[in-house]
Formats: structure tokens, C-alpha cells, sequence
């Protein structure tokens, strides 16, 4: 019964946005990108992010006309240069 006024709780404070993805656009020294280039060799996830920093990404996916995941992808590229990426061992 907790944990059902938990997931209640949690449903009425988290705000649902949809987001359009554009068929098409340009991101620089990639040319043309369609929807299926995209999400083509990814991994779909699910992240708490805050609210102004996803502002933040819609703002700039808007104004520089590129989808959310475009942005998204760009943004954590950059944020990620000059770190160390070294591959970590996993078991299997």
C-alpha cells in the first residue's frame, strides 16, 4: 500500500512533456540526419535529469534545429571531451 501512494506521489509531481523529433536536420560536418540515422546504433535509457537542464536542452534543440536526441547527443559528447573514457572490464 506504501509503495502505491509512493508511485502516486511521484506521478503527481513528474511533468510529461512530448517531444516532436524532425524528420530531418543538419548538424555541422554531418550533413542531412533522418529519424532512422538518428537512433541507428543506440541504446534506448531512462534518466532522472533536472528540470532546468532539460529546459536548458529543449531551448537549445529548438533554436539550433536539431531533435532532442541530436542535442542530447551533441551535449554529451562535448561534456565528455578531454575525459578519461578508458572501457571498463564487465563480466559477461
Amino acid at each position: 500500500m506504501a509503495k502505491k501512494r509512493h508511485t502516486e506521489t511521484l506521478e503527481k509531481k513528474t511533468k510529461k512533456t512530448e517531444v516532436k523529433i524532425s524528420s530531418g536536420s543538419e548538424i555541422q560536418g554531418f550533413g542531412a540526419i533522418s529519424r532512422r540515422n538518428a537512433t541507428s546504433n543506440t541504446t534506448k535509457m531512462t534518466f532522472y535529469v533536472k528540470n532546468e537542464l532539460i529546459e536548458k536542452l529543449y531551448n537549445f534543440a529548438y533554436w539550433d534545429r536539431y531533435s532532442i536526441t541530436e542535442a542530447f547527443n551533441l551535449v554529451l559528447s562535448d561534456g565528455l571531451k578531454g575525459k578519461t573514457t578508458k572501457p571498463i572490464k564487465r563480466d559477461k
